[in-house]
């Protein structure tokens, strides 16, 4: 699951909240139709415990853009996988 360029409109969709992987290179577009690549930080689960004892009531995925700049997504199918960190 992997495309090589986000601008080519090949890349994969996420089916699930569970493919997403801490690692993953991911393109959205932003409001203004704007498609912008993105780094996936955390990945939370709907009441899936982490290692410091947070429940999410529902799911979100933090990404980091290049300037540095965090984005919360709600809705995993907003995000196009560029580049699995699972088959790096």
């Amino acid at each position: 699951m992997k495309c090589t360029s986000s601008f080519s409109g090949k890349c994969d969709k996420y089916k699930s909240p569970y493919e997403i992987s801490v690692g993953d290179v991911v393109s959205m577009k932003d409001d203004t139709g704007y498609v912008t690549e993105h780094l996936v930080i955390t990945n939370y689960i709907k009441g899936e415990t982490d290692a410091k004892g947070f429940t999410p009531k529902s799911n979100f995925t933090i990404i980091i853009a290049p300037d540095g700049k965090k984005t919360v997504i709600t809705d995993y199918r907003e995000l196009n996988l560029i580049l699995d960190i699972d088959e790096y």
